[in-house]
């Protein structure tokens, strides 16, 4: 696999939380910074991780980690998500995410039209 295919599996990896942020992390930190969008934050990435927190399967400390990965980097286009990640990744700036404020966000999701 070339290097811009395994950046784009890496990133996608990432947007669907399929494999430990500390791993991916450290295989995209191989990768420049600066770069263009490669990848898109969408509505179903978001639906996917808050059900999934609201189930169980993820912890608030991994919904923090998941979100700071995404808004650290250049690579990854959510424009259209982008007070979503600035919560999540930021509990103490906000307010430490709730199952009722997942259930409040996945409400605005399903209302909001993909882009």
């Amino acid at each position: 696999m070339n290097a811009a295919k395994e950046r784009i599996s890496l990133l996608n990896c990432l947007l669907s939380y399929n494999t430990k942020i500390t791993d991916l992390e450290s295989s995209l930190a191989k990768f420049r910074w600066d770069s263009e969008e490669l990848v898109k934050l969408e509505n179903k990435h978001l639906k996917n991780i808050l059900n999934r927190y609201i189930n169980g399967t993820l912890s608030l400390n991994e919904i923090e980690d998941w979100a700071n990965a995404i808004e650290c980097r250049d690579d990854i286009d959510y424009s259209s998500f982008i007070e979503i990640i600035h919560e999540l990744a930021n509990p103490l700036l906000h307010s430490e995410l709730t199952e009722f404020r997942a259930r409040e966000i996945l409400n605005l999701l399903r209302t909001k039209k993909e882009i």
